[in-house]
């Protein structure tokens, strides 16, 4: 009994290693995940860069309009202004899209590892109860062999008493009859 629980209790380890090593990977797919949403945000960031050189070109062309017209040039510098708007809001909106792209990743992570430890106690608690059941099985088996052998032997020695009585029986007066080790009269 002390075998099958020591063997269940190394199943119960083998499968929290397996869960530990699931949970491992769901860690760094989420990572992976993680990454793969900085270098979108590092490609929006190089999208706002060249966003931001247009604006510097814009500005450029803006200076050299100034030159040309007067009039020109306060509606240059509200297209700037608004370039730089622009360039702020992406900027905020890609933070918070990797920041909530990462959020997720890691609520994924913790919940799968989370559901994944719940299965592996419940198989392991039901592993368990198994085993005992099937010990507990065993050992009634074997008692109840044991009651039978008791039982036999004990018919063995009340037959053999019996055949000692009846050869004895010679000496008996008649009427004399012996039942589990009594002597009876009948008359």
């Amino acid at each position: 009994m002390h075998a099958a629980a020591s063997q269940a209790i190394e199943r119960a380890r083998r499968v929290e290693s397996d869960l530990i090593a699931k949970a491992r990977g769901a860690v760094i797919r989420a990572r992976k995940r993680a990454e793969e949403a900085e270098g979108r945000a590092e490609v929006a960031e190089g999208r706002a860069a060249e966003a931001e050189a247009s604006a510097e070109e814009s500005e450029g062309r803006l200076e050299e309009a100034s030159r040309r017209a007067e009039g020109r040039s306060e509606q240059a510098e509200r297209r700037v202004g608004e370039l730089e708007s622009e360039l702020e809001r992406l900027r905020v909106e890609t933070e918070e899209r990797v920041r909530e792209a990462a959020e997720q990743a890691d609520r994924e992570s913790e919940e799968r590892l989370r559901r994944l430890a719940d299965r592996a106690a419940k198989e392991a608690e039901a592993r368990a109860r198994a085993e005992a059941a099937a010990a507990l099985s065993e050992e009634a088996t074997r008692l109840q062999r044991e009651a039978e052998q008791r039982a036999q032997d004990a018919n063995v020695d009340e037959l053999a008493q019996r055949r000692l009585a009846e050869q004895a029986g010679t000496n008996r007066p008649a009427g004399t009859h012996y039942a589990g080790g009594r002597r009876l009269r009948t008359y």
